[in-house]
């Protein structure tokens, strides 16, 4: 169901699977729900219309998320992919080859043009939301001095974008540039 969070009222009540995952869209007027059969559909959160059906290996333990202008949608599959679609058809942009299932983190930055990504085997990746490609890859390796001793467990960008941080199970927060993947600093 979709609630009025002021009035405490159901909207709107969503047919199928358990949901694994949910998200809304900026301005809450579409909603994705990544079910337990592993696909992912999007509605039109105000009357519960189904917009689109995405059938796909949606990694149940994984990320769904729009982008901060509800443009893109981005989810983990179950190889380690963050796959990125038009936020509103539900189209197929690319296959963002972030690293392993187990230890993938991203996040879109606050305008929305950028995804990063984090991963203890592959490293910090940055991504244009546009097209897909491969913007920045920081040679960052768990053999590194910079990278993160455990799994990543938060990412998130400054609000002017220039910076991004990264959190993990080892206890620290690292403060990356957005320009040139230098690591600004480590939090203890």
């Amino acid at each position: 169901k979709i609630w009025d969070a002021a009035t405490g009222t159901p909207i709107s009540t969503i047919p199928g699977h358990r949901s694994a995952k949910l998200a809304f869209s900026s301005g809450s007027s579409r909603v994705a729900a990544a079910l337990s059969d592993g696909s992912i559909r999007l509605w039109d959160s105000g009357n519960a219309e189904l917009k689109t059906s995405i059938f796909d290996e949606f990694e149940g333990r994984g990320q769904l998320e729009f982008s901060p202008s509800g443009t893109r949608l981005a989810y983990s599959s179950t190889n380690g992919i963050v796959k990125l679609r038009d936020g509103i058809s539900g189209e197929f942009i690319a296959d963002l080859q972030c690293g392993l299932r187990r230890d993938l983190y991203f996040t879109f930055s606050d305008d929305g043009s950028q995804i990063a990504s984090l991963s203890r085997a592959h490293g910090l990746k940055l991504w244009n939301s546009e097209s897909g490609k491969l913007a920045i890859l920081f040679h960052i390796y768990p053999q590194s001095r910079q990278c993160h001793t455990e799994t990543v467990t938060a990412l998130g960008f400054g609000p002017d974008d220039r910076l991004f941080a990264s959190g993990s199970g080892d206890g620290t927060i690292k403060l990356w540039s957005g320009g040139n993947g230098a690591l600004y600093g480590t939090l203890q």
